[in-house]
């Protein structure tokens, strides 16, 4: 496929993907988008946007890098919303392909997460593939295993993403015994510039964990991780435990 045509069948898919997460008012836990479209970007042509609200706040990279460690509740309570975020795109056929912290706003106010930058999201439509489903695109260490592997996406792929994000949420409320870290950072120095695809498995599939953590957050994190991606998953049964688990944090509930 030429530049062009590319370009144009991804901001295609863009518009389509916004506009259908938009439909019905949108959902709390993703950015409002106001408009998207083409500006001339010489000499390449033209460039795509996305113009949505702003969100005032902190990303989780940046909450997580400079701010003490989350509970263990917040944890809960950020993977209900993200979970929730994601179950209401998947329902519209929606892949986001870049959930990442960066990509996770928490809202000044209350801390709620916002799920922000569409530039990737693909809708898929039943019966159809084309060169854009199957990009390797979005961020190493949260793309999928088929995705690094350039198969058709679909929304299995932010299920491992959810799983990259999870991980990190656990991993800084209560890190791993030394042993676990120590064996995920020998696991990281495999990792070369452009690794082998079975490399990129190892590294990010192979999951560590803290024998204190809620074993619904392990067997989430376990099977959001998994190789295969039907084996992952549907965020709509990951929004519902994690939201039951927050309402029973929040109500002082077993």
């Amino acid at each position: 496929m030429a530049r062009d045509d590319l370009i144009g069948e991804l901001m295609r898919q863009q518009k389509s993907a916004v506009d259908a997460a938009q439909a019905g008012g949108g959902h709390a836990h993703i950015v409002a988008c106001l408009g998207h479209g083409l500006l001339p970007s010489p000499p390449e042509g033209h460039a795509g946007f996305v113009a949505t609200e702003m969100v005032r706040g902190v990303d989780l990279r940046r909450r997580l890098k400079t701010g003490s460690p989350p509970a263990m509740a917040l944890v809960t309570r950020w993977s209900a919303q993200l979970a929730a975020a994601l179950a209401h795109l998947h329902a519209r056929a929606i892949v986001h392909r870049d959930v990442k912290p960066s990509n996770l706003m928490l809202t000044t106010a209350e801390e709620d997460i916002v799920l922000i930058d569409f530039g990737l999201a693909y809708r898929i439509i039943e019966g159809k593939t084309d060169e854009a489903r199957s990009m390797r695109v979005g961020c190493a260490g949260f793309m999928a295993p088929e995705t690094y592997r350039e198969q058709p996406c679909d929304v299995a792929a932010d299920a491992f993403a959810f799983g990259q994000v999870l991980r990190r949420l656990l991993w800084h409320a209560r890190p791993p015994p030394f042993s676990a870290r120590s064996r995920a950072a020998a696991l990281a120095l495999k990792w070369t510039l452009l690794p082998s695809a079975a490399t990129y498995e190892s590294v990010h599939c192979t999951v560590f964990v803290h024998p204190a953590w809620p074993e619904a957050h392990t067997r989430t994190l376990r099977a959001c991780c998994e190789r295969q991606p039907e084996r992952r998953p549907p965020m709509a049964r990951v929004a519902e435990e994690f939201g039951q688990r927050a309402v029973a944090d929040r109500t002082g509930g077993a």
